[in-house]
């Protein structure tokens, strides 16, 4: 079974990034990582950080640093057992970000692209990782997953309709999620949900 933080301990949603600097400091797939452990699982420390990423503490030291900077990660004191230690929670539940925002400059568009192409490296190794231990899931969940894609000729408006109706269907089950009362026999478990479309070459 998977935990999750309780909807009230959860931080608020979303965080929206507008400056090229905090593009660049999330595309880095530790942080992301860091930053991902630290919405699903609550607030942590560094040592706790670095068992679940499988990394140095004093990089991860570093990497939380860096994400404090750009308002990703604050320190939260008042769990703390003694002045020694410190523990970090994410700022927000999610992070969002308009690419047509930064389209204006070459550094923008740069950085967009850095940060976009980490986030599907990870989703591709996340999906792979996924498909290497399929023999060991259970059947039932192999079949409760979905994979599908399609190619869509539209207009811009029902492209953005598109977009909306994609937007909203995630919106509608993480409000679900939120909401659902669980026993101790019922079994959860992460699935990754992908939302990805663009215009593609004719």
């Amino acid at each position: 079974m998977t935990t999750r933080p309780a909807p009230e301990d959860r931080p608020e949603a979303p965080l929206r990034i507008q400056d090229v600097g905090a593009l660049r400091a999330l595309a880095n797939p530790l942080r992301m990582r860091i930053l991902g452990r630290l919405r699903q699982d609550g607030p942590s420390t560094v040592g706790a950080l670095a068992s679940a990423t499988g990394a140095a503490a004093g990089s991860v030291s570093f990497h939380v640093r860096t994400l404090v900077e750009h308002g990703f990660v604050e320190e939260v004191p008042e769990l703390a057992r003694d002045r020694r230690e410190r523990w970090w929670a994410a700022t927000a539940s999610t992070t969002s970000w308009e690419p047509a925002d930064f389209q204006g400059s070459a550094d923008g568009r740069d950085a967009t692209g850095e940060l976009e192409r980490a986030i599907l490296r990870s989703q591709l190794a996340s999906a792979e990782e996924a498909l290497d231990r399929r023999d060991a899931t259970p059947p039932e969940w192999v079949a409760a997953g979905a994979y599908g894609d399609d190619r869509l000729l539209l207009t811009l408006d029902e492209a953005r309709e598109l977009r909306a109706d994609l937007e909203g269907v995630l919106a509608r089950w993480r409000d679900r999620v939120d909401a659902a009362e669980r026993g101790p026999d019922d079994e959860t478990a992460p699935m990754a949900v992908v939302v990805h479309s663009y215009r593609a070459a004719p």
